[in-house]
Order: structure tokens, then C-alpha cells, then sequence
């Protein structure tokens, strides 16, 4: 379990860093919780819990970035 929840610390503190390393961590925050889902699945517990912070994972994200955020918008400002 120790190691379970260094890897969930590191990959959130990855989250809270600024910039292409924030996105990264964001990645891996979803991954981190499919394995989550799959494995509430797997045993039968309910599995939306993992979802919905992957949810709020991500549109946290989109609104912390907003070079991220126009790129998904598609409305890139132009010079």
C-alpha cells in the first residue's frame, strides 16, 4: 500500500506543477484512476467516484491553462 500511495502523491504533486509538466501529471492522474475504475469493476464496488475526479482532474486543468484551453476551444489568437 506504501507504494500505491507514493505513486498517487507523486503523480498529484506532477498535477500541481504549471506547464507541460502539469499536463503530464494530468495524464497520469487519469491513468492512475482507470486502473482505479478497472479494478472497482473488478470486484464489484461502484466506480464512479474515479471517474469524477478525473472529471474535475481534467477541467481543472483546461481552466488553470489557457494556452491548453484555447487549444482545445480552436480559437488560437493570431499576431
Amino acid at each position: 500500500m506504501f507504494k500505491i500511495g507514493f505513486v498517487e502523491v507523486l503523480v498529484a504533486l506532477l498535477y500541481v506543477i504549471p506547464g507541460r509538466i502539469g499536463f503530464f501529471g494530468t495524464l497520469l492522474l487519469t491513468a492512475y484512476l482507470g486502473g482505479a475504475v478497472v479494478t472497482h469493476v473488478r470486484v464489484g464496488d461502484p466506480f464512479f467516484f474515479p471517474i469524477i475526479v478525473g472529471a474535475f482532474a481534467w477541467t481543472g486543468y483546461v481552466l488553470r491553462d489557457a494556452e491548453f484551453r484555447n487549444y482545445i476551444i480552436c480559437c488560437r489568437k493570431e499576431s
